[in-house]
């Protein structure tokens, strides 16, 4: 039985106007022309503007989930044209149903089949605060909506606490979330993912087969290979499998295709439901983000601005009008491999009456895949596949 593990943490750092800072912006997240052009269809959901952005050069996985939790948390202390543009990015009208949904996320974690961490949490330096401390309401909308208490740190414990607690909500996946107390305010959401496919697929039938990567060049790699009953679609250039988890609230689709630029979840409700051969490469990504670029060429542009951003809601003191969004951090780490799990699952067939197919899916060019949480509508990561490792 094959098994997915995923970690990831997200953090977004708050500075003060007066502090003298040099931005550390990670230049591995480039854009063309034509991906920023196709970011900016706001008809698109969040997950696939930013995911126009992403590189062609290597394989890469990002949270969607994650940056909306850290940007919805973020809207509950902006004003103004700021909470505008996180408004407008998130797809909301307002923030009190930004809050209700992540709550309702929140809660519906709780009792998953799946083993499943989403945490939040959120520190003040006190030795850069400059008298300015947390607004009640807004420490109330934290606990009550993203289940975390605001926390005091100093210079001398900011960095060994943060990280320590990511280290324990990622289970030892992503040890740190900062490398120094340079900042105001640091929020943020660590998780954790790891369940079993509901299919079982034997290690024996994991073999060599050669995988065509972005550019032509042919490398070979590991394969899981299984033959049983899935939902899938192809038409034209496109193919999707459907891979469910022994928690049938998630599932991973693997995808086919030259077009970046859809909403490929348009789709989904279109599989239907065959014995068919899969061949999927098995497959390890570390992503580390620097999201700041993406979310400006998305429209959060005073987010970041020093002059212009207004979170003037989450502080209370005489600087806390002089607050902006510093760095949008994300790293994650995935796995598809073999080791330790040992339970198999039925799969009920018994409906099912059509003849085996004569197409098969072997994603033995580049593919996307997006792991989705269909109770809530919610893409917990979303990577592509493209070159062998």
């Amino acid at each position: 039985m094959k098994r997915y593990i995923a970690a990831l943490m997200a953090v977004l750092l708050l500075c003060g106007c007066s502090e003298k800072r040099v931005l550390d912006i990670n230049e591995n997240l480039t854009f063309t022309q034509e991906q920023s052009e196709a970011a900016k269809n706001d008809e698109l959901p969040l997950e696939y503007r930013l995911n126009a952005l992403m590189p062609t050069d290597k394989n890469y996985v990002f949270s969607p989930l994650s940056a909306k939790f850290v940007l919805s948390a973020a809207a509950n202390g902006a004003a103004g044209e700021t909470k505008g543009e996180l408004l407008s990015l998130l797809g909301a009208e307002d923030v009190d149903s930004l809050n209700e949904h992540s709550k309702q996320i929140m809660d519906s974690y709780k009792n998953a089949q799946a083993d499943i961490i989403l945490a939040n949490g959120l520190w003040l330096n006190s030795d850069r605060a400059q008298g300015l401390t947390f607004k009640e309401s807004f420490a109330e909308n934290m606990q009550e909506f993203f289940e975390l208490s605001p926390q005091i740190v100093t210079e001398d414990t900011a960095v060994n606490t943060i990280n320590q607690w990511c280290n324990e909500k990622t289970k030892g996946n992503i040890p740190s979330a900062v490398d120094s107390a340079d900042f105001l305010s640091s929020f943020v959401n660590a998780a954790y993912f790891e369940c079993e496919w509901a299919y079982k697929i034997e290690k024996r039938d994991t073999y060599k087969r050669d995988f065509k990567q972005r550019g032509g060049e042919v490398k070979q790699t590991d394969f899981m290979t299984v033959k049983d009953y899935f939902y899938y679609y192809a038409y034209k250039d496109i193919e999707i499998l459907e891979m469910p988890y022994k928690d049938t609230n998630f599932s991973m689709y693997f995808i086919m295709s030259g077009d970046k630029r859809i909403d490929y979840s348009q789709y989904f409700e279109k599989l239907k439901r065959d014995k068919i051969p899969v061949s999927i490469p098995k497959f390890r990504i570390d992503s580390d983000w620097q999201l700041m670029p993406a979310l400006k060429e998305l429209g959060a542009e005073t987010v970041f601005d020093a002059k212009k951003a207004d979170f003037s809601e989450i502080f209370e003191g005489e600087m806390q009008n002089n607050v902006f969004a510093d760095k949008f951090n994300q790293s994650v780490y995935i796995e598809v491999d073999e080791d330790g799990t040992k339970a198999a699952v039925k799969t009920n067939m018994n409906s099912d009456a059509s003849a085996v197919p004569e197409y098969s899916f072997v994603a033995d060019r580049p593919f996307t895949f997006i792991l989705m949480d269909k109770t809530n509508n919610e893409v917990l990561f979303m990577g592509e596949y493209a070159y062998v490792q």
